[in-house]
């Protein structure tokens, strides 16, 4: 026995721990670190999801085409793209490797804490990825080619109806930031990650994420920025939760201000 006020003694194998009927030792914080678990996929595999996912939407968009005319098969046929990036995702790896939505990072130990999370880089990454880098692009061109420079309309909709505008936020704000957050930061990054570090991983897949965004190059820093912010938001949470609420308020706030463009 050890005196009063002296050390304890070491526990016993198979004994209950010394703070039993005491205060228990504090809990390492976890929650706080979110350290990123390794995946079985490579980077690589990305190249044949992406490519699987052109050719099925390329033969679903000709069933739209001949269904749905004008702004609507537009409009459903960038919906048709993103379902379809998201589910080839998915599938290749439950085929692959028998890992489910989990293994992207769709998993959250604090809900709230990674909506605000997003909310908060979402902003952050609005500011500076459109208010700093955008113009900061628009004027290097414009100095450049002596002119003005027209954002490019992504939408590119003759005259959109009330149906062509409401698909088309369901797909912009919901859809595409949840299947392209599977791909690009879920399949893509982490794969990267899984052989690199933090840094070359965020650039590599920032890149990728930048190239499917053809052929609006202008928007190119941008979109290269954001994908820092995104891949730094699923580094530091190990969550795609706070990444897809980035990403649809970054998409929300390009929505509404094409909104803008139709009642000005």
């Amino acid at each position: 026995m050890s005196e009063i006020g002296g050390p304890s003694p070491p526990d016993l194998p198979g004994a209950p721990p010394s703070w039993i009927g005491g205060e228990p030792p504090p809990l390492p914080q976890i929650a706080e670190q979110h350290p990123l678990p390794g995946v079985p996929w490579r980077w690589w595999e990305a190249f044949a999801v992406f490519a699987l996912t052109l050719v099925t939407s390329g033969l679903l968009a000709v069933g739209v085409a001949a269904v749905f005319g004008g702004d609507l098969q537009k409009a459903m046929a960038v919906v048709v793209f993103e379902v379809t990036l998201g589910a080839w995702a998915i599938l290749w790896l439950k085929v692959r490797f028998g890992a489910g939505p989990s293994a992207l990072g769709f998993r959250s130990d604090q809900i709230r804490r990674d909506i605000g999370f997003g909310l908060g880089i979402g902003l952050l990454g609005w500011v500076v990825s459109t208010l700093v880098v955008g113009n900061i692009v628009v004027r290097v061109v414009e100095r450049l080619s002596r002119g003005p420079v027209t954002e490019p309309d992504q939408l590119d909709y003759a005259n959109p109806s009330a149906l062509v505008l409401t698909i088309t936020a369901i797909g912009v704000i919901v859809i595409a930031p949840i299947a392209e957050e599977i791909f690009f930061r879920g399949f893509v990054f982490r794969g990267f990650r899984r052989d690199v570090g933090f840094v070359v991983a965020a650039v590599a897949s920032g890149a990728l994420f930048m190239m499917a965004h053809l052929p609006f190059w202008i928007i190119f820093p941008s979109i290269f920025t954001l994908g820092l912010f995104l891949a730094w938001a699923l580094e530091r949470r190990a969550s795609l939760i706070p990444c897809i609420v980035a990403h649809a308020l970054f998409n929300s706030a390009g929505f509404a201000a094409y909104m803008l463009t139709l009642n000005s």
